[in-house]
């Protein structure tokens, strides 16, 4: 019983020694992944931000919108790569236990959540104004009322991501880790039943009720106008497009994070035990998923809005646009007898 107990002993020993290096090879793997995804979420969303500050022809309210979930998911990957800098800089220098903890509350763990869930809200607020513009073309949506819409949702995510400055901590660990919880209390429940309802359902059901009733209606409108022009039909099919695009990774990247949210009040566990616990694989599977998916919400807004915006394509690819006015320039120089084919 010793040698069980106490890892002593020769093949006791040995199988204890490949779990830890197992363990540490998992911990840098996940690690990296993290970081990885935090990095790369961080220049696309500083490139939107800065050149919607910077350029005038931008300051309309869906690009306001749009700044704004780049702000949302700018403050995510900061919050994701500074937990993990954190628990770098702990192992090096040996933080004190109440200044590390002061750090997790603000900078890891609220920040997470508030700029998680504000993402979320903007995608609820997008939505509708895509609504608004395809049923209501003549009420156009002013500027003030944009950036009006944009400051509520971060007061309402605000108000839902207060409690993590009261219930997250560091746990006394080696190495110390940031957690949202110490103890799972009847508030554990009720904080992530809250979190479940503005960062899943309610975004789910909202954007599926409006994003249908918009591909409805263009699809039906384009039945009754059958002389429309080509280039009216092709805006409107890459607006179905983008629209479907969205919806589409919004689901594929919000779904474990939702299911991770359900195991944790259905179960009454706590994430860090859920994601140790061998016992149960499926939940250790859910609980690494929702961990590693959660930094790369950051990453697809920004790539669908380059893909299928012209205008977003010039902040990302400046010089191929540049390149491209010059080649068609070139070509219109040499004669009148030479066609282009679109690329």
């Amino acid at each position: 019983m010793s040698n069980v107990s106490t890892c002593n002993g020769s093949n006791i020993g040995n199988f204890c020694n490949r779990s830890r290096y197992f363990n540490e090879h998992m911990l840098i793997l996940s690690a990296t992944t993290l970081v990885f995804g935090g990095i790369i979420g961080i220049f696309p969303n500083v490139i939107i931000v800065v050149t919607v500050y910077r350029n005038k022809s931008f300051r309309k309210p869906t690009y306001f919108f749009i700044t704004n979930l780049a702000v949302c998911d700018l403050m995510q990957s900061a919050a994701t790569v500074f937990n993990l800098f954190l628990t770098a800089i702990d192992r090096q220098f040996q933080l004190p236990l109440s200044v590390l903890t002061v750090l997790c509350k603000i900078f890891a763990i609220f920040l997470k959540y508030w700029s998680y869930t504000a993402s979320m809200q903007t995608l609820i607020i997008i939505s509708g104004e895509r609504y608004h513009a395809i049923f209501r073309p003549t009420r156009k949506l002013s500027t003030k009322r944009a950036r009006s819409l944009c400051f509520l949702s971060w007061v309402i995510s605000f108000a839902i991501a207060f409690p993590y400055l009261i219930t997250a901590s560091a746990l006394n660990n080696k190495p110390k880790i940031c957690v949202a919880y110490q103890n799972y209390t009847e508030w554990t429940t009720v904080i992530n039943i809250i979190l479940f309802i503005f960062q899943f359902m309610l975004p789910a059901i909202i954007m599926i009720i409006l994003y249908s009733l918009i591909l409805r209606h263009l699809k039906r409108k384009s039945r009754i106008l059958q002389k429309e022009s080509d280039a009216n039909k092709k805006v409107k099919q890459r607006t179905v497009y983008m629209l479907m695009t969205t919806t589409f990774f919004y689901f594929i990247f919000a779904t474990p994070w939702a299911i991770s949210l359900v195991t944790i009040f259905t179960t009454r566990r706590l994430p860090f035990n859920l994601g140790r616990d061998r016992s149960n694989p499926l939940l250790q599977t859910i609980m690494g998923i929702s961990r590693m998916s959660l930094p790369y919400t950051t990453l697809y807004n920004s790539i669908i809005y380059c893909i299928f915006n012209h205008k977003m394509r010039r902040i990302f690819f400046p010089c191929f646009h540049r390149s491209t006015r010059f080649k068609v320039k070139h070509v219109h120089s040499v004669g009148p007898n030479v066609t282009l084919t679109p690329s």
